[in-house]
């Protein structure tokens, strides 16, 4: 029985399109596992149901966290940190000169750090 409620809740959740994880609610009816319920974002909190599920197959809950941090880092793109070449270095240096005070400065408006 544990391995046709696993299958189903992977077909479940591939059909569903998701990534990373998902808590799949299944009820039995006359014997008969059938999907209940599909939730693409569960609480991830140490006291949710996802992470009891997880306890029970046993993962410690950091554990958890840092494999779900890394299946989603392995899909991530490289960010770039300025809008245009050389942004970033024009407004360090701005900050560093004193004539950029904050981020409501009009020298740093619409620039990334």
């Amino acid at each position: 029985m544990a391995a046709e409620l696993a299958g189903l809740a992977r077909r479940a959740h591939g059909a569903c399109g998701l990534r990373d994880y998902s808590r799949i609610d299944v009820r039995l009816r006359k014997g008969k596992p059938m999907v209940l319920d599909v939730n693409s974002n569960c609480d991830l909190s140490e006291t949710g149901g996802f992470a009891h599920t997880a306890q029970a197959a046993g993962w410690e809950y950091g554990a958890m966290l840092e494999r779900l941090a890394l299946m989603a880092a392995a899909r991530a793109k490289p960010v770039r940190t300025a809008r245009r070449p050389g942004a970033q270095r024009e407004q360090l240096a701005l900050m560093a000169s004193g004539r950029a005070k904050d981020a409501r400065s009009p020298q740093l408006r619409g620039a990334a750090l």
